[in-house]
């Protein structure tokens, strides 16, 4: 085994040893009660990367969101890059730049501020500790991400992409496999139809 070959095993055994631990300490089980869209509070939706066409692809269902739920405060949790675009919505109550590696202390901090949230919408492939970190402090009463190992998810919304295999992992490979835009649809009329 080439010295390169080698050290990419130990990352990658270092990255799942610390995907488990995460796991072990933060991941919890979630509501059973069935999602009344119209009663939500507050919803967080967390898009802290650089993806301008994701940004955009969001917007028409952050829109149906608040249009179902006109009462939900709902934050965004972004980048410095794409804050912009979301800080431009009226249907967007408030965006907050979400470092891209936060400390413990920054995440409890964030977690406390964002304390009293219904819905958690996470869109990446994989959640990584600092996010599960934040989900397990914010303990909200449902939980949406594309990473179907989690018990915390309760409303499994990664059933909708064949892109996401059983670890959490991203695909592209899958002909079957929708695009974030399709995804979104697929979520708004799932969050819809939980109400009725």
């Amino acid at each position: 085994m080439s010295f390169h070959n080698l050290k990419k095993a130990l990352i990658h055994s270092k990255d799942s040893l610390r995907h488990l631990i995460s796991r072990l300490r933060y991941d919890f089980e979630t509501s059973e009660e069935k999602l009344n869209i119209k009663e939500l509070k507050q919803a967080v939706i967390h898009r802290a990367d650089g993806k301008l066409g994701d940004a955009i692809c969001f917007m028409p269902f952050i829109r149906e969101l608040k249009r179902f739920a006109p009462d939900c405060r709902i934050i965004i949790l972004s980048n410095k890059s794409t804050a912009e675009i979301y800080q431009s919505a009226d249907f967007i109550d408030e965006v907050i730049l979400f470092p891209k590696k936060p400390k413990n202390n920054e995440t409890d901090a964030f977690a406390d501020r964002l304390k009293g949230t219904d819905l958690y919408i996470h869109l990446f492939d994989t959640l990584k500790g600092r996010h599960l970190r934040l989900i397990s402090r914010m303990h909200p009463k449902w939980v949406a991400t594309l990473d179907r190992s989690l018990k915390c998810d309760n409303l499994k919304i990664h059933q909708y992409t064949a892109c996401i295999d059983d670890s959490g992992n991203s695909d592209e490979k899958y002909s079957d496999c929708l695009h974030m835009t399709d995804l979104l649809f697929k979520m708004a009329q799932s969050l819809i139809l939980c109400d009725r």
